[in-house]
């Protein structure tokens, strides 16, 4: 930390354009080599979960020279209405393929790219006429230090170790740059920087849902900042709001096809069970922000069924977000920095439901900036910056050592979903995913109890009963897997794989004439399914070798 200049007579010692010993370049150079030290051991980590929908099964990434089938993902796969998103997969893909560390090559640099921008923004942000009496010769390194804090913190390495959660950093990445692009014409030459701004919006609308609030905090930054009412703000800019806000058509267009990831009130649950569980994912993240440990890579389907259930974390929820609205009238810009962690979190921990994850580590990644840059600056008004500048180095040392070793958990698969039962053992997914790694390498004696639990755990998974009769098969259990193989079809008729896997156990039990009903079944439902015309081919043949001949 560096610290203030005694001599400083009102302009900051590192002031945008001004001389300083310490430039931005340094700190920019300085925030990229730590961010590469933090994350350059998830190279190799496999593509696992959802990466298999994004780039291993994703056809629109292969033909990167076709931009409207790139611009165009499938609705099912994570990239679905994410185009930009897309763009990025297809790009790293041409560089490696299938191959791991150029999908991680990718997540690294856009990780970088977004610490980057905080540091624009926050270095920006505290030269501003309301901080600079408190920050502003201390500017520079402040808005390193929060940034390099952000940049090597654990809680970002499922965005950044996960390949498919690079529409994360993505859409943070133009969200900071939004604003930043707001503050710099804010400053000097508006329309330049303004139109960059809407652009940086639109280009995060074509990566994430989340750009949807952008607006709403750009307008509480001039607010806070520049004009010193939501009035003037408006009145003085306000073509750029109203070209900002435009960006929600495009978005809207986009979510129309929202259904297909699993978003949306069509759940079986009701529905004031997602709001209520966010009560406690809202804490849990900042909690997570504060102290990193323990991070659980996908923490199932727990949601909170009532009120009662949910009433400890909604009381503690609405005294921070009353001490926030306190703060917004009474103390501005710390008032601001609050509001960035709450709105920033809005649209995935409020009412609209996200049916297969209520809770997921991945939506603290932008909201973690705010809780830095408050426990930062405010440790830096309480102990002053000779302390913070002993404290900063074995922080981040701190910091980088958590996140390599968390990356250490991507390196496969079966490693993810080994720390996830561990932790969440309470989770049918994570049991379900481990199996499937045992069966992956023909371990189906460790499979088979694995299925077992997620079917206690959750009886309605007609994949894990599918799975699961496979296993038994191949061990030898035709009985057990013809049960379980039925149950599949009873939850899931039209599922071709049941069919034909039930027709093959059958015909292990000498059930010749139900086996070939169940191979007709699977050829029927999917016609180009060439094991089961195979296996239809043979029961047929057996069929007619098993009748009696006059």
């Amino acid at each position: 930390m560096i610290p203030a200049d005694p001599t400083n007579s009102g302009v900051t010692a590192n002031a945008p354009g001004g001389p300083s010993r310490y430039s931005p370049q340094i700190a920019a150079a300085l925030i990229v080599f730590l961010t590469v030290a933090a994350y350059f051991n998830s190279l190799h980590g496999e593509l696992i979960y959802d990466d298999r929908a994004s780039i291993v099964s994703n056809p629109s990434i292969r033909q990167l020279g076709n931009l409207g089938a790139v611009l165009s993902p499938p609705a099912d796969a994570t990239t679905g209405g994410r185009p930009l998103a897309n763009l990025t997969f297809a790009l790293t893909y041409a560089m490696s393929g299938l191959a791991p560390w150029g999908h991680h090559l990718g997540n690294i640099a856009t990780h970088a790219l977004a610490a980057l921008a905080l540091f624009g923004v926050v270095r920006r942000t505290l030269l501003q006429s309301q901080l600079r009496s408190l920050f502003g010769a201390n500017s520079l390194p402040l808005a390193a230090l929060i940034a390099a804090n952000w940049a090597v913190h654990p809680l970002t390495t499922q965005v950044v170790s996960y390949v498919s959660q690079r529409t994360e950093s993505l859409v943070a990445l133009f969200y900071l740059l939004t604003l930043y692009a707001f503050v710099r014409g804010s400053e000097s030459r508006p329309g330049g920087w303004l139109f960059v701004s809407v652009a940086a919006c639109f280009c995060g609308v074509l990566c994430k849902e989340i750009i949807v609030t952008a607006p709403l905090l750009v307008f509480l930054y001039d607010r806070t900042f520049v004009s010193g009412n939501f009035r003037s703000a408006l009145q003085a800019r306000w073509k750029y709001y109203l070209s900002l806000t435009a960006t929600w058509i495009p978005l809207g267009f986009l979510l129309m096809d929202v259904s297909h990831r699993g978003v949306g009130f069509g759940s079986a649950h009701r529905w004031i069970e997602y709001p209520l569980t966010q009560c406690k994912a809202v804490l849990l993240y900042l909690k997570l922000s504060v102290w990193p440990d323990p991070f659980v890579f996908d923490y199932g389907p727990e949601r909170l069924a009532g009120f009662a259930a949910a009433a400890p974390y909604a009381v503690l929820l609405t005294g921070l977000l009353g001490v926030t609205a306190w703060a917004l009238v009474r103390r501005p810009a710390l008032g601001f920095a609050a509001a960035v962690f709450f709105l920033v979190l809005a649209p995935t921990s409020s009412v609209v439901p996200i049916n297969f994850q209520p809770i997921a580590e991945n939506r603290a990644y932008l909201p973690l900036t705010a809780v830095i840059t408050l426990l930062v600056l405010g440790l830096h008004r309480t102990a002053g910056p000779r302390i913070l500048a002993c404290l900063a180095g074995p922080l981040i040392a701190l910091l980088l050592f958590l996140t390599h070793s968390r990356n250490q958990i991507y390196n496969s698969e079966a490693s993810v979903w080994h720390d996830t039962v561990t932790k969440r053992p309470a989770n049918p997914r994570a049991y379900y995913n481990l199996a499937v790694t045992h069966d992956s390498a023909k371990r189906y004696a460790v499979s088979i109890p694995l299925y077992e639990t997620t079917l206690r755990l959750d009886p309605g998974q007609p994949h894990a009963h599918n799975n699961l009769g496979i296993a038994l098969l191949q061990t030898g259990r035709a009985a057990d897997a013809v049960r379980h193989l039925q149950r599949s079809i009873d939850q899931l008729p039209n599922h071709p794989d049941s069919h034909n896997n039930l027709a093959v156990a059958l015909a292990q039990l000498g059930r010749l004439t139900e086996a070939v009903s169940h191979a007709e079944i699977a050829v029927r439902l999917k016609p180009d399914y060439t094991d089961a015309h195979r296996n239809l081919a043979i029961l047929r043949a057996l069929k007619v070798n098993e009748a009696p001949h006059p």
